[in-house]
C-alpha cells in the first residue's frame, strides 16, 4: 500500500537472518557485509534495539564541565529518552534532584551550589551504568495461555510511583513475567501524609492501566492492582463520601478508573 502511494520504505532491520536475508541490500539498514553485533544497537522510534538478541537497551552520553548550572543541569536529564519509564528507578532520581534544585531559585545560568554540584556529580558518574539495561522485546512466553496484567504502586515522602507487568503461562506451567511500563511523579513541595501520598500513587497506577490496557492486543484474562498501604486500601473499599475532599476525590476517580480490578 506505501509503495502504491510512492513511499517506498527502507532501513529494514529483522532479529531473523532467513527473513533479512530476502529484502533488497538497498533497502535494508545495514548492507549485507556487515554483521549486527551485541553492541551495535539500532534505533527504533528513539530506541536502541538489539536484533541478535531482540532486547532494547540504552545509550547514553555524560557531558562534562568544571561549572554546573540550572540549565545545563536540566539539558542533561533531558537526554535520557525512556518513553515507558523503564529507567525509572534512575530517572526519579533526577526529577528528585530538579526539584530540589528549583527551590534555591537560582538563575538558569548562575552556577549551582558546590553541595548540589557534588551531588549533581555522583549521580551523573553512574548513569553510563543504564547501558548494561536490556529489556526483552517481546513480552509474552511463546505460546502463551493466560496472560495477566500486574500493577504495583508505591510512595516515599520524595516521589511516588506506578509499575506494570505482564505475567504469561504457557501449556507447560511454565510462568514469565516482564516489565511493560511504569510511572514516577515527585512529592509535592507541600508536606503531604504518607497515606495521602500513598493513595496518590494507586491514582497514579489508575491512570496508567486505564492508558496502556486498550494499547494490548493479546487477551487479557485476569488484571490486579497492588499497594502494600493498609489505609489506602480501607479508602478504595468504602465509598467516597465518607472522607474529605482530597481522599474523597482521588478514591472515586480511582473507583471510576478501575472498576474490574482486583
Amino acid at each position: 500500500m506505501m509503495k502504491r502511494g510512492g513511499f517506498s520504505l527502507r532501513k529494514w532491520v529483522f532479529n531473523d537472518p532467513d527473513v533479512l536475508a530476502t529484502i533488497p541490500k538497498e533497502l535494508k539498514a545495514v548492507d549485507s557485509k556487515h554483521t549486527i553485533k551485541d553492541d551495535q544497537p539500532v534505533k527504533i522510534l528513539g530506541i536502541a534495539w538489539l536484533p541478535d538478541v531482540d532486547k532494547f537497551t540504552f545509550t547514553i552520553t555524560v557531558n562534562e564541565t568544571d561549572v554546573w548550572t540550572k540549565r545545563k543541569v536540566l539539558s542533561e536529564v533531558a537526554k535520557i529518552f525512556d518513553p515507558l519509564g523503564w529507567l525509572a528507578p534512575s530517572v526519579v532520581i533526577s526529577k528528585i534532584f530538579l526539584q530540589e534544585l528549583w527551590s534555591h531559585h537560582l538563575s538558569w545560568d548562575e552556577e549551582i551550589p558546590d553541595s548540589l554540584a557534588r551531588q549533581w556529580r555522583t549521580f551523573q558518574e553512574q548513569l553510563p551504568l543504564l547501558t548494561n539495561i536490556k529489556i526483552p522485546r517481546c513480552i509474552l512466553i511463546p505460546q502463551a495461555i493466560d496472560v495477566q496484567v500486574h500493577g504495583f504502586c508505591d510512595s516515599s515522602e520524595k516521589a511516588c510511583c506506578a509499575v506494570i507487568y505482564i505475567r504469561s503461562k504457557d501449556a507447560t506451567q511454565t510462568v514469565v513475567s516482564r516489565l511493560l511500563t511504569s510511572k514516577t511523579r515527585v512529592s509535592p513541595v507541600k508536606p503531604q501524609s504518607l497515606p495521602r501520598l500513598e493513595l496518590c500513587s494507586a491514582l497514579l497506577l489508575a491512570n496508567l492501566l486505564q492508558a496502556t490496557l486498550p494499547t494490548l492486543t493479546v487477551s487479557i484474562s485476569e488484571t490486579f492492582a497492588w499497594s502494600d498501604s493498609k489505609i489506602t486500601l480501607a479508602w478504595l473499599k468504602s465509598e467516597p463520601r465518607r472522607w474529605q475532599p482530597f481522599v474523597a476525590n482521588r478514591v472515586a476517580q480511582i473507583q471510576e478508573l478501575t472498576p474490574n480490578v482486583h
